[in-house]
């Protein structure tokens, strides 16, 4: 990003994952913030680094390059089905997405590239539009059904998420604390709706707490390394309430 960006400001708490029309703009700002770090990162990546396993069982790293490229396009579409009341699927199957990752993943690496960038691109235009009237307020995704104005926050964790699968050098701590907080509040909420989820108790470093399934045992450590246990099951500088690292 340009010395010039403007800082981002937080995504209105609110509105979390679902934003008002005025909170798409903060949104998009901390969006590419991080689609910034992304793209510096691939930027770097030789053939035979994507050819090197990711963080993502089964995949290399140019799998998860493929995937973000076309996760890009695929929110685009669901733009389309919420700004015209057309339905437009994610993806025309899971079987043609698989596809099209298996495809897109060992290609050359200024390949990868410019194909990232182009859609990252594409994916934010859209998404600015999300601040104009929509014919419909929900859609449906591969996950099942959403507020369309919950789709920057699902593409910063795309990009957040899958920039520290790559295992190039990024880490959760290297993201804008900004990013890190709305992501962990969107990963908290959706283990307290998993009913399969273990009852307990987050609190940060920073001084926010959060209760799973009602609380439980106290987990603690910085944001960014309760975001990473959550989703990835990290555990470098996570403690229980005793101190001792899980």
């Amino acid at each position: 990003m340009a010395a010039s960006t403007p800082e981002p400001e937080s995504i209105p708490p609110e509105t979390s994952e679902h934003l008002s029309p005025a909170g798409i703009p903060a949104a998009l700002e901390l969006l590419d913030v991080e689609t910034g770090k992304l793209l510096a990162t691939v930027s770097t990546l030789t053939d035979a680094d994507l050819a090197e396993p990711s963080l993502c069982p089964g995949w290399t790293r140019g799998h998860v390059v493929s995937h973000l490229a076309r996760n890009a396009e695929s929110l685009v579409r669901l733009v389309v089905w919420a700004r015209t009341g057309v339905r437009t699927d994610q993806y025309p199957s899971q079987a043609s997405r698989d596809a099209d990752i298996e495809d897109g993943a060992p290609r050359p690496a200024q390949e990868q590239e410019q194909d990232l960038r182009g859609s990252c691109d594409l994916v934010r235009d859209a998404l600015a539009a999300l601040a104009l009237p929509l014919a419909t307020h929900e859609i449906e995704m591969s996950s099942g059904p959403a507020d369309p104005r919950a789709l920057p926050l699902r593409r910063l964790n795309e990009v957040v998420l899958h920039h520290l699968d790559l295992h190039a050098g990024f880490t959760l701590a290297d993201a804008h604390p900004l990013a890190v907080a709305d992501l962990l509040e969107l990963a908290v909420t959706r283990l307290d709706a998993d009913p399969t989820a273990a009852a307990g108790t987050l609190i940060s470093d920073e001084g926010d707490r959060y209760d799973v399934r009602g609380g439980g045992p106290e987990v603690r450590g910085p944001a960014a390394a309760l975001l990473g246990w959550i989703t990835r099951g990290l555990t470098d500088d996570i403690r229980t309430r005793e101190g001792r690292s899980r």
